[in-house]
């Protein structure tokens, strides 16, 4: 299996690439910056890649200028198994909520051994082939914005399994949506209702709901 190292420190490409080669895979290290996150997908694809594993910070030294959790995602579109690989524990990844949906597996740093990484890979690659899990399929729901501050939006989603709300920064739920965003907003979007806690939870294609005519409005107000 190839799969692509991508961090903008080398000294952690290298590592990753020594652990890959150790147990088995072949490790395709991209040392340069390429461009937008399309062009790294292009490039990735072009070098025959099974599987990517991506750091999470990349923006030092110019190397990219979108987190890991965007390429891990995009590349998961495109049937790439996608690791994203970190220092930070999972509520640190302010934008899984964005893009959690595609990502395969999230490995910390520290984890990346012969146990944990041979478990990263066949998660990442069972996603890759359209084999979801309970907790990472996705169902249409019903999202409400409770409250915003700090730069981010404060959602409530009933369905969701574990009670309780999720926090999404507020610049992804408005690209998404096309719109600025006020408290009390309610939209729909895939949800991963089943996930066990809220760093786990994505919110994705979200879109306002459908436009009701007025005499049905004026009934569920009466």
């Amino acid at each position: 299996m190839r799969v692509a190292v991508i961090d903008d420190d080398q000294y952690s490409r290298d590592v990753a690439a020594e652990w890959i080669q150790n147990l088995g895979d072949e490790a395709v290290i991209f040392e340069k910056s390429i461009g937008e996150s399309q062009d790294w997908v292009a490039a990735i694809e072009s070098e025959r890649c099974d599987a990517a594993l991506v750091d999470y910070r990349l923006s030092a030294k110019g190397y990219a200028a979108f987190s890991g959790a965007e390429l891990a995602s995009k590349l998961g579109k495109r049937a790439i198994g996608s690791i994203l690989l970190t220092t930070y524990r999972r509520e640190g990844i302010v934008d899984y909520i964005a893009f959690g949906r595609h990502i395969g597996y999230v490995l910390h740093k520290d984890d990346l051994d012969e146990e944990h990484y041979p478990v990263a890979i066949k998660q990442a690659m069972k996603l890759a082939k359209g084999e979801i899990s309970l907790e990472q399929e996705a169902f249409r729901t019903l999202v409400r914005v409770d409250s915003i501050g700090d730069g981010n939006a404060f959602l409530i989603v009933p369905a969701l399994n574990y009670g309780a709300g999720v926090c999404m920064p507020i610049k992804f739920l408005k690209a998404q949506l096309g719109r600025n965003v006020c408290e009390g907003d309610r939209f729909l979007a895939d949800v991963n209702i089943a996930a066990s806690d809220g760093e786990s939870v994505f919110i994705d294609s979200p879109s306002d709901l459908p436009t009701m005519s007025k005499d049905y409005a004026k009934l569920l107000r009466s």
